[in-house]
């Protein structure tokens, strides 16, 4: 995992799911705010937060973007062509014939 520039911003580059909630963990306590009160502005059950930083909940589809939005961060996804699989890569050309 590295930082990159992105435009005017310090982005994170993120690979795993592990790397994510690392992420929202650090913003949060970079806001200074617990995992309660990120919970209650997120809209999320009570305790959500916590059982996500410990492992016993996971990030969903709904979860995730109620809490970049909470913590004020936005998720970029870029196109990688290197990390194409090579089976992926046979089928693409392969129709292109």
């Amino acid at each position: 995992m590295a930082e990159r520039i992105i435009g005017e911003c310090i982005g994170e580059v993120s690979e795993t799911r592990c790397d994510i909630l690392r992420i929202i963990r650090s913003r949060r306590k970079e806001l200074g705010i617990s995992a309660a009160v990120l919970d209650e502005l997120a809209g999320l059950p009570d305790r959500y937060t916590s059982k996500l930083e410990c492992g016993t909940k996971n990030l969903g589809r709904l979860s995730l973007p109620l809490l970049l939005d909470a913590l004020g961060l936005k998720l970029v996804i870029v196109a990688n062509d290197e990390a194409i699989p090579a089976s992926t890569k046979r089928f693409v050309g392969s129709l292109k014939h």
